[in-house]
């Protein structure tokens, strides 16, 4: 199962890991974006953007970006989620395809706060990506995180963006969606509950 954990203060750093768990080989690049590269939305054309910030990535395929961070230390994970449901946007709404979702908030954001607030406002959808093949790529949610601390997490299971905003929420896994998980972790011992952690 993949998981990203996030020490925000890491004695002055911000320290980010993140384990990809997959079935095959993602054949893995790094991508380093300049700033002031242009770019569209993957989908119909109809959002166009110039990079406000540089930024590497570690893609899949070289066809999404999974991983990265921009010159100022805005960064991003995404894993799969099974639940996601993206729905069929109107014909107005803002779309975003898979490939380029993490690059868009990397391109445009210096902090969560930033594009939280964007998220909210655009009420972005999202598009599902096929891959070379003809094959549906998995669905995602989406970690982000900046040289503050400051963390959230961004899920669709209805079309729109559910965001969970919190220094707090420093673990995503794969499923159950990320309100699910703040709830199961809770049965735990040493994080309210009585259960022992499972494993050995």
């Amino acid at each position: 199962m993949c998981t990203r954990v996030l020490w925000p203060d890491a004695n002055g750093s911000v320290i980010v890991g993140r384990n990809m768990d997959f079935h095959m080989d993602l054949l893995t690049n790094l991508w380093k974006h300049p700033r002031g590269i242009e770019r569209t939305d993957g989908v119909r054309g109809e959002l166009q953007w110039r990079a406000k910030y540089g930024s590497l990535v570690a893609t899949a395929f070289d066809l999404v970006a999974t991983d990265g961070m921009n010159e100022v230390g805005f960064a991003g994970h995404i894993l799969w989620l099974a639940e996601s449901d993206y729905a069929s946007p109107e014909a107005s709404t803002t779309q975003l395809s898979q490939a380029v979702w993490l690059q868009y908030y990397l391109d445009n954001f210096a902090t969560v706060a930033e594009a939280v607030a964007w998220t909210q406002e655009s009420q972005v959808h999202i598009a599902q990506l096929f891959d070379p093949t003809g094959h549906l790529v998995p669905t995602l949610h989406l970690a982000i995180n900046d040289p503050s601390g400051d963390s959230a997490i961004i899920e669709y299971t209805d079309g729109t963006p559910t965001i969970y905003h919190s220094r707090d929420y420093t673990v995503m896994t794969n499923s159950p969606t990320y309100g699910q998980q703040l709830e199961l972790v809770t049965e735990y011992q040493g994080l309210g509950g009585e259960r022992p952690l499972p494993g050995s």
